[in-house]
Order: C-alpha cells, then structure tokens, then sequence
C-alpha cells in the first residue's frame, strides 16, 4: 500500500479530488473459520486497511477534497447492545488513538469469549463497519480537513459476491449514493453517515 503514496506524487504531483474506499472482505454465514481469526482478518482490512489507506492519500488530496467510506448499515451503532461500549464511540473527544483502542478491543474481547457480554455486536463484519464510521467522524473533525467532505455510506444491498449475488440491487444502482457523495456540487455535510442520497443517523 504504501506505494499509493509514490503513485500519487509521481502521476498527481497537483493532488486528487475523491477518494473512495470500497475494498472490503466479509466472511460467509457458513464459514468454517474460527470467530477470532474471522475478527482479526476482517479489521485487518475493513478497518485498519481504510484508515492506512487515508493515512497516505491524506497529504495528496487536495484541500477541498473529499473522502467517501463506502460501509454498511450493519456498522450502525444501534447493533451495539451496551449503552458504555455506544458512548465511547460517540464522544465528542474520541481521538484515533482511542478509536483504535477500541477496535483493538474487540478483537481481545473475542479471544477472551467475552465480546457479546460486553456489547459488541456478534458480526466481525458489523463492528468493522462501527469502526468505519467513527473513523470518518474522527477524520472530519480534524482541523486540516475543515474544508474536506468526508463521509460515508450504506449502498444498499447489492448483488455482489460478497452478498452472495443474493441482493435486490444491480453494482450501478449500489453506487448510486457513493458516486453522490463523491460529485454533488451543493453537498456541504462532512462527518456524516448517508443512505439512498439522505443523511441518517449513525
């Protein structure tokens, strides 16, 4: 990954408009996985694998840029059972320091069978897509983003063959809403969670 960074410098010495990320994994329902190696691999690369990605096109993208976080509604906080584990995630001062913390927590809270108990969700996928949201939260409230639109999205349930090709949306209806949040002109919010071009609540 870390040759984005030469790419960009290299081919857009002047800095890009969007970044999108899309790239995500999803263990099958039937997997023959254990939990925990489910919950390492897939905060691996939904979570750690986004934000590494934004650590490094960041300081290409120009000031007026935006970040879209394609996610899911599986990464709504309503899927977090304990009200402690759901104000750590919305706290105002919530750092990347702490949002990894927590995510790092997940995965020891599974190794030690305790996660349910202590409110996270039973979806290593889910709680992937908790972390992703608070990161665009986190990123927006950064002082050198203060003109960038960073947010991300639900598409929708898309026949992918992460779905299994089980869903009720074609991949150009599901990009839709990321494709929305990457060109609309008159789109002020940052740090915001959309569905079906309408901002909703995290």
């Amino acid at each position: 990954m870390k040759n984005i960074a030469t790419f960009l410098s290299q081919n857009h010495p002047q800095g890009i408009d969007v970044l999108v990320n899309n790239a995500a994994i999803a263990f099958k329902q039937n997997a023959s996985e254990p939990f925990l190696q489910q919950a390492q691999e897939t905060l691996k690369t939904n979570y750690f694998g986004t934000a590494e990605v934004c650590d490094l096109v960041l300081p290409h993208l120009k000031p007026n840029g935006r970040i879209v976080n394609v996610s899911s509604s599986s990464g709504l906080l309503s899927h977090i059972t304990k009200e402690s584990l759901k104000e750590q995630f919305l706290a105002k001062d919530l750092t990347r320091e702490k949002l990894d913390y927590l995510m790092k927590s997940f995965v020891s809270d599974v190794a030690a069978g305790t996660h349910r108990e202590i409110g996270w969700p039973n979806s290593a996928y889910g709680t992937s897509k908790i972390g992703l949201n608070a990161l665009t939260r986190v990123l927006a409230a950064q002082p050198e983003n203060k003109n960038r639109l960073i947010n991300a999205c639900h598409p929708g349930y898309v026949k992918t063959d992460m779905s299994s090709h089980g869903g009720h949306l074609t991949p150009d209806e599901g990009a839709d809403t990321p494709v929305w949040l990457a060109v609309e002109p008159n789109l002020t919010a940052t740090g915001s969670f959309f569905f079906e071009r309408r901002q909703i609540t995290f």
